[in-house]
């Protein structure tokens, strides 16, 4: 009985200690599901109306299919094993050969289907630059968490240009946001790195909802 019990002990400290883990390690993703979102920017460009409706776009759909294949072609998951570590590192000396995939890491090619149009995207926001009280002003949106700071950027068809009204000072580099406006095809250069797309938007909410395809595509 005392063996069984102290098994007991054992295996009930280790569940806990492994639902902490993936309670810190996820906490974020957790936190995004349980909690609502809330509005944390709001314009009222000449276009908008209350019935303004918008569609809601992934970031596979402004890559043209052809490059959407090639990235998909070396994408892989989060490394978990010796095996998935090899895989990978195969896969990125392939992919460093591949001419046709590294044009499109640096393609300024663009769906022209979503110009103009009133559109939903979820991702993350890299600021470049300020306004003197340190509202946002100008700021990247990007598929995946680090991109242009820890990771090098997303190709330009992958990251959206959007100018910001003052209002915004209340930032998170490591929340996600959905952000609604009006898409423009329209390059946009800046040291941190060039956009393929601009967006005049309507509002910023932070993300809520489970972790789709815009926190790991293209990274």
């Amino acid at each position: 009985m005392k063996t069984k019990g102290i098994v007991g002990i054992i295996l009930m400290s280790f569940i806990a200690a492994f639902v902490t883990h993936v309670s810190i390690k996820h906490s974020r993703q957790i936190a995004s599901m349980l909690l609502p979102a809330s509005t944390v920017y709001e314009a009222k460009p000449t276009w908008y109306t209350s019935q303004t409706k918008f569609e809601e776009l992934t970031w596979e759909m402004l890559l043209p299919e052809h490059e959407y294949e090639l990235i998909s072609r070396y994408q892989q998951g989060e490394a978990k094993t010796v095996s998935d570590f090899t895989s990978q590192i195969l896969n990125s000396i392939e992919s460093a050969s591949d001419k046709e995939y590294q044009q499109a890491m640096i393609s300024v090619n663009t769906v022209d289907t979503f110009a103009e149009q009133r559109v939903s995207i979820s991702g993350f926001i890299v600021p470049i630059d300020f306004y003197p009280n340190k509202d946002l002003q100008n700021v990247f949106l990007v598929p995946y968490f680090g991109a242009c700071l820890h990771f090098p950027p997303p190709p330009p068809n992958q990251m959206i240009f959007i100018q910001l009204a003052q209002g915004f000072g209340d930032f998170d580099i490591g929340q996600a946001y959905t952000v609604k406006g009006k898409l423009k095809v329209e390059l946009f250069e800046d040291f941190i790195g060039t956009s393929a797309y601009s967006l005049e938007p309507s509002s910023i909410k932070t993300y809520s909802g489970e972790p789709d395809t815009f926190r790991t595509h293209a990274r």
